[in-house]
């Protein structure tokens, strides 16, 4: 199924630890929000970074009988934590989350039902494997694993807990443009049918810079259910 998103930014703040206080110029904000990919880079040792957003899906699901579609939005929120250079922890959750399913069935009247909650938090970290010099055009590579808890809102949460490994890759084009994949494996729980269940997931985002502190973001979210 593939899904159409559309992130608006809405505030991105970095507080820097005592360490980075000291210096002259803290070093450039890299965040993985308010895009639906995420990119290999860390934050820098002892920085605290949190990014705050908002995003807005939307899909459709036909069963042969009827058809839904499927519309949501959330304020996704993202706590990022250097402890080790290339390395950092992660707090994340989508906040309050709205949801609307519409089903029209072709013999049956239309049915609307919109749901609003909090989300499940994740706990997690990303380590770059390695970190090219700046201005080459060599690829960046890490990884970045999920564990996401069963505490949110009912409707909003599966009854287990559900883990996710991402392989992240960076890969910088000339012209100041600049392109992210992401390809994920997810263990997930499926509450309805009480059963897990594994998915894949890829991203691709098109970035360009406009200036040293605007950037365009363009990106394709896939995902898929690969067994049960």
């Amino acid at each position: 199924m593939l899904r159409d998103h559309i992130a608006i930014l809405l505030v991105i703040s970095g507080c820097l630890l005592s360490a980075l206080y000291a210096q002259d110029q803290p070093p450039p904000i890299s965040s993985d929000r308010p895009t639906a990919a995420a990119s290999s880079y860390t934050v820098p040792f002892d920085t605290l970074q949190l990014e705050v957003g908002g995003q807005y899906s939307s899909g459709e699901d036909s069963s042969g009988e009827s058809l839904t579609k499927t519309k949501g939005f959330t304020t996704p929120l993202l706590l990022r934590y250097g402890p080790l250079e290339n390395f950092e922890l992660r707090v994340a959750t989508d906040a309050v989350s709205w949801q609307n399913e519409r089903t029209i069935g072709f013999d049956s009247i239309p049915s609307d039902l919109s749901t609003t909650g909090f989300a499940n938090p994740s706990l997690g970290f990303k380590w770059q494997i390695n970190d090219p010099e700046e201005d080459s055009y060599q690829p960046s590579v890490g990884f970045l694993f999920d564990w996401s808890l069963p505490i949110g809102s009912e409707a909003f949460k599966p009854e287990k807990s559900e883990i996710e490994l991402t392989g992240l890759l960076d890969i910088p084009l000339p012209s100041g443009l600049g392109l992210t994949l992401n390809g994920s494996v997810a263990l997930q729980y499926d509450t309805d049918n009480v059963r897990r269940f594994t998915q894949v997931f890829g991203a691709v985002l098109l970035s360009k810079g406009i200036t040293d502190r605007t950037w365009l973001f363009d990106d394709v979210y896939i995902d898929d259910h690969t067994s049960d």
